[in-house]
């Protein structure tokens, strides 16, 4: 058998408050001069992040992240790079290293950690910007495929690859 994360069990709470783009580098990526979708665009910069880490399986901001891990040998921790220790569980061993492996026994663990960027990499906020974009300029449109490879050029050097995603 494989290690798994146990599936709806990842959580995040206490995220900061600030995203990595600011409303005002998003308007000025899009070029947009007038304030009448701000509260549009902020909305966007939320979803383009959460779409970033969704795809990459990173924390581009810093919270805490629990999960259930259901082990048999070993399994990359979800959503790093870690921040700090993690909290200890029995029978649990953590490797070192901004995206740690848990080894242990046999059997399932609740595992909390804290994690994400103080300062997220250019290519990440670069993906951001570039996905608020492809969402800016294509609302409504029916077929989404591809609008976004802009955005999967600058997020694909730090994709965690795994078998949780």
């Amino acid at each position: 058998m494989q290690s798994v994360i146990i599936p709806g069990s990842i959580t995040f709470t206490g995220e900061a408050e600030a995203e990595p783009v600011t409303l005002s580098e998003a308007k000025a990526y899009l070029r947009v001069g007038y304030d009448s979708e701000d509260a549009y665009i902020t909305a966007l910069i939320t979803a383009a992040r959460q779409w970033v880490e969704s795809h990459t399986a990173v924390s581009v901001i810093t919270r805490t992240v629990s999960c259930t891990v259901e082990l048999y040998g070993s399994i990359e921790l979800p959503y790093g790079p870690v921040r700090g220790t993690i909290a200890p569980v029995d029978g649990v061993l953590f490797t070192k290293g901004p995206f740690p492996r848990v080894y242990g026994a046999c059997g399932y663990y609740d595992i909390t950690y804290q994690a994400g960027y103080e300062t997220p990499p250019e290519g990440l906020r670069q993906a951001i910007l570039a996905r608020v974009a492809a969402m800016f300029e294509n609302r409504g449109d029916q077929d989404k495929t591809n609008y976004s490879q802009v955005a999967k050029e600058h997020y694909l050097p730090f994709k965690r690859i795994s078998q949780w995603l």
